[in-house]
């Protein structure tokens, strides 16, 4: 299977279809919430940019895994992050 990759100029967006996720995932694997926690963190790399290169990151995919978060809905602008993001940085570190 090959990897997918996304073609935009810079400043465009770029869109994958759920479907060809689906693919590359093992079979059973929720992908909205395996995209979800993918997400979770990506917008840790906005609010802290460079902490992935520190982390441990088999404990950041554990804690990510079963962290809580709140449901996002689209079309809405949030003033922060959809979960503690102190708290998961601090579970992160206390594994």
């Amino acid at each position: 299977m090959h990897a997918l990759q996304a073609h935009a100029k810079e400043g465009e967006a770029a869109s994958i279809d759920i479907r060809s996720l689906q693919q590359l995932c093992s079979p059973g694997t929720d992908v909205k919430t395996a995209w979800t926690r993918t997400m979770m963190l990506q917008i840790l790399s906005h609010v802290s940019p460079g902490w992935m290169e520190r982390a441990d990151m088999d404990k950041v995919f554990e804690v990510a895994a079963r962290f809580p978060m709140r449901v996002m809905q689209p079309g809405v602008a949030y003033d922060q992050p959809p979960f503690d993001v102190r708290e998961f940085m601090k579970q992160i570190a206390s594994r």
